[in-house]
């Protein structure tokens, strides 16, 4: 399945420990949330070109199945982003 990113006007927070998360991630934490939508083969926002994507895990309880996310967003970047590193 192809995906475009699109973004919303909601922007990232979290619920504790603001100024700690807004300084250990200054050019992320107050992005724009982006959520992936399905995109078909004439939209052109989609280029199969390599990306640079980071995982983010919040370190608390573990998550059942949260490796499983991690897998999946792997092989989607292999598929459809060939060369693309996930961090």
């Amino acid at each position: 399945v192809r995906v475009r990113a699109e973004p919303a006007q909601e922007r990232t927070t979290c619920v504790s420990h603001e100024d700690l998360i807004a300084s250990a991630f200054p050019t992320l934490y107050g992005s724009p949330v982006v959520s992936l939508v399905p995109a078909d083969e004439t939209d052109t926002s989609v280029a199969p070109r390599p990306l640079r994507v980071g995982c983010v895990l919040s370190g608390g309880t573990p998550a059942a199945g949260g490796h499983n996310c991690i897998c999946g967003l792997f092989d989607h970047l292999e598929a459809f982003h060939p060369g693309s590193t996930l961090l």
